[in-house]
């Protein structure tokens, strides 16, 4: 008996072995096959902000070329050499990559940001301490300018999880630095010529973000658009007599609130990534003291990624559907919004599984700040007619409501609250603590 169940037990798993992979799905397959058409080199604004910190008397956009070009060579070599076998190693880039020959004066940080507070009379008191840092980083902004002039944003970096990635922090410090010599100016004559600038800068991010193709170069064009637009607001109260100066914020466009490219682009280096696997075991072995072939028949290339595909496909969905569908979805239907493999993918891809289940994120966070920044431009547009429409502080609650069905929290459809005690507009946004989303009135008569 004891042997007929030992033989059993041999044949299922030998029979559990052998089982083939399953086929690619045909989303997967669509979306391996998907390209993006090249862009002329010189044309493409990743490869200027790839060289936005090269020495002083480099061309960034010839430098940023060489720089990805050799980075791209770097880690194909590494793919292909013993190196990349060994668990934890990475390629050794340059170091332009983790030290750039220009960098922004540390003070730029300690500048007042008008996402968190009513920052005029601050930005007054800076006066000098902005203008030195505009003069210390005059380089770095010229060429921050020099960026609004490039028509299209395309990755040329390989997709991989180890290629470098530019020090977008270094952007975002020279858009809070520009912000301020533009609050600055506003308080010249030539306020129109400003506002100008700052509009222009707006479009650039708006741009920026219709084009990205990752999630971080998406985010981060958020936050830097999100600064613009408070610092929009805050100028609305510096000279509230000239407020027809003001236009009317644009609502996102469809490119704007879609992640479509980012996540493809996740899928391509998820996908990668699992091939990688495949070829080489050794690289999730190595840690572990067992035998680099062990993990082969538990682990299947194709069933691991058509579970990413269907996770991020129902993440792509997600961002199709309205704010207020999505809401919906996200607070009374939690539970759906996660991909979970079921107990037989796991008996019959282990090893893929667990992997999946360790490194996709949740992705509803990235949806939510897209639908947040409709509700800020929301906001925004409406206190501009607040302050064309002189109303006081009294007068708002009503005006709030019967202008719900142009500004609205496109969370809910209702209208925008308004706390008359702290004089904000504010939306209810469903992140994981209900962070809530603000933008302050100041009235004439405190206004200084």
């Amino acid at each position: 008996m004891f042997k007929k169940l030992a033989l059993l037990f041999l044949v299922i798993l030998t029979v559990y072995l052998l089982l083939p992979d399953v086929d690619l799905s045909q989303g997967s397959k669509q979306w391996i096959a998907q390209e993006s058409v090249p862009l002329a080199e010189h044309d493409n604004l990743f490869n200027a902000i790839a060289g936005l910190t090269v020495a002083a008397d480099e061309n960034m956009t010839a430098s940023g070329i060489n720089q990805i070009n050799a980075a791209n060579i770097k880690l194909t070599e590494f793919l292909n050499s013993e190196e990349n076998l060994q668990s934890g190693n990475s390629p050794d880039f340059d170091s332009h990559w983790t030290t750039p020959a220009l960098v922004p004066t540390e003070g730029i940080n300690i500048l007042c940001d008008p996402r968190a507070q009513d920052c005029r009379e601050i930005w007054l008191s800076q006066k000098n301490t902005i203008e030195q840092l505009i003069n210390e980083n005059g380089i770095l902004l010229n060429r921050y300018q020099d960026l609004k002039q490039y028509p299209e944003y395309r990755n040329t970096l390989l997709t991989d999880v180890r290629s470098p990635v530019p020090d977008y922090s270094i952007l975002m410090s020279l858009n809070r630095l520009h912000g301020a010599g533009i609050a600055l100016r506003y308080s010249d004559p030539e306020r129109a010529a400003t506002l100008t600038d700052l509009n222009n800068d707006i479009a650039f991010l708006r741009r920026l973000i219709s084009q990205a193709d990752t999630l971080i170069i998406k985010m981060v064009a958020l936050s830097m658009l999100k600064h613009d637009l408070y610092l929009y607001s805050s100028l609305m109260d510096t000279r509230p007599d000239e407020i027809y100066l003001f236009d009317e914020l644009p609502a996102l466009t469809s490119e704007e609130r879609s992640i479509e490219e980012p996540i493809k682009y996740e899928f391509r280096m998820n996908t990668n990534l699992i091939y990688e696997i495949k070829t080489y075991p050794q690289l999730i072995t190595g840690d572990l003291g067992v035998p680099y072939w062990l993990p082969f028949p538990m682990f299947r290339a194709n069933h691991s990624i058509n579970m990413v595909q269907k996770v991020l496909n129902k993440n792509l969905k997600n961002n199709q559907k309205t704010a207020i569908e999505f809401y919906q979805r996200y607070s009374v239907q939690n539970n759906d919004r996660e991909f979970k493999p079921g107990w037989l993918s796991y008996l019959y891809n282990p090893i893929g599984c667990i992997l999946f289940s360790i490194s996709i994120p949740d992705y509803s966070k990235y949806i939510i700040r897209i639908h947040d920044m409709d509700g800020l431009i929301s906001m925004i547009n409406l206190k501009r007619h607040i302050k064309r429409e002189n109303l006081g502080p009294d007068d708002i609650e009503e005006y709030v409501k019967e202008m719900k069905n142009k500004y609205l929290n496109p969370y809910t459809g209702e209208h925008i609250d308004w706390n008359p005690g702290e004089q904000t507009l504010s939306i209810r946004s469903p992140g994981s603590d209900f962070i809530t989303n603000k933008v302050n009135i100041i009235f004439p008569e405190t206004t200084k």
